[in-house]
């Protein structure tokens, strides 16, 4: 996975959700129903019932469900693992110290930067490491498929195929961005 495209992604997930609750100057809010389980929603004026039936996912933002059980947590790292997702913890751990790297180049002298980045490794690394990620996505895998989703999911991805789509894909996304640009 091209690691830009997946810092990019992070980012996005992150500021898309926050961007999208800060109200335009001016707005009134309105504070919205609270939906009761198991009671139809209201009808909205100009909109017909049927639309509004349809539109019965959660929103992308619904926070996930804290813990999966233990069987169903092992198979989403499982998962993980097979599609390389449980590196984007790794990729972006070294995307941030390359990236402090390259910016302190300029602001240290060349023979303490050696030692100041020992020293960034060192305590990045045990504040933020990179199992944290996987860490945090396993809740998401969870809340998003079923038990028998993830064991669809890795019977697909252990299959030749699966491989060669795991093996092939960030190029085909890297090849895609480019020819988008």
């Amino acid at each position: 996975m091209n690691v830009r495209a997946a810092v990019v992604t992070v980012i996005f997930c992150f500021a898309i959700p926050v961007a999208a609750q800060i109200p335009e100057p001016g707005a009134t809010q309105e504070k919205p129903a609270q939906h009761q389980p198991g009671v139809a929603a209201p009808h909205k004026p100009g909109r017909s019932a049927s639309d509004q039936s349809e539109k019965t996912e959660p929103p992308a933002t619904a926070t996930a469900k804290p813990d999966p059980d233990p069987a169903k947590e092992a198979a989403i790292r499982h998962l993980m693992d097979l599609t390389q997702t449980s590196k984007l913890g790794d990729n972006i751990q070294s995307y941030i110290t390359d990236q402090v790297r390259t910016g302190l180049a300029r602001a240290l002298k060349p023979d303490t930067l050696p030692k100041f980045m020992d020293e960034f490794n060192q305590k990045f690394v045990s504040a933020a490491p990179a199992s944290r990620v996987t860490d945090a996505i396993v809740p998401i895998y969870a809340n998003a498929f079923s038990t028998e989703d993830i064991k669809g999911l890795i019977q697909f991805y252990e299959s030749p195929l699966g491989q060669r789509v795991v093996k092939n894909l960030p190029t085909v996304d890297q090849q895609s961005q480019a020819a988008g640009v």
